[in-house]
C-alpha cells in the first residue's frame, strides 16, 4: 500500500490526512488529488502490515527510518511526478487468538455493531456483557 502523509503533521496523528493507493499486479500506482503541501511518501508508513500488503514502513527513498526520509513538495499547478519505491522483505504475518473474559473469569462475546479506526486498520467490536 503506498502512502502519503504530510510532513507537518498535528499532534494527534488520526486527524492527519492519509493519501494512498495499492499498486497494481504491475506494480504501479497513481495518487491524485494532491493537495498543496509537503508530504512522506512511502510503503505502509501509516498503515499496519496486513496478510495482503505484510510490508514494514519504508519511506521515499527506501528507508526504513522517517529522520532518513526525503520529502515531496507539491505547489498549486504543480506537473505529474513519479517516486519509484522498492518494496522491503515481507514480514512474516502471525495469527494470534485467545478468548476474552470478564473480571470474574466468563466468556464474554463480541458482536460487531460500530466502526472504528485504530492504526490504519478498520474494525467492527462492541464487548456483549
Amino acid at each position: 500500500m503506498v502512502e502519503m502523509i504530510p510532513t507537518k503533521g498535528s499532534s494527534e496523528r488520526w486527524k492527519d490526512p492519509v493519501l494512498l493507493d495499492i499498486s497494481n499486479e504491475k506494480g504501479l500506482y497513481a495518487i491524485d488529488g494532491i493537495p498543496p503541501g509537503e508530504y512522506y511518501v512511502g510503503i505502509n508508513i501509516r498503515s499496519t502490515a496486513t496478510k495482503e500488503h505484510p510490508y514494514p514502513p519504508s519511506y521515499y527513498p527506501n528507508t526504513g527510518y522517517v529522520s532518513s526520509a526525503i520529502p515531496v513538495t507539491f505547489s498549486i499547478g504543480a506537473s505529474v511526478r513519479s517516486y519509484d519505491l522498492t518494496a522491503p522483505a515481507m514480514l512474516r504475518i502471525v495469527r494470534v487468538h485467545g478468548r476474552i473474559t470478564d473480571v470474574s473469569g466468563l466468556l464474554r462475546r463480541i458482536i460487531p455493531t460500530f466502526a472504528s479506526r485504530i492504526r490504519g486498520c478498520m474494525g467492527k467490536s462492541k464487548v456483549t456483557l
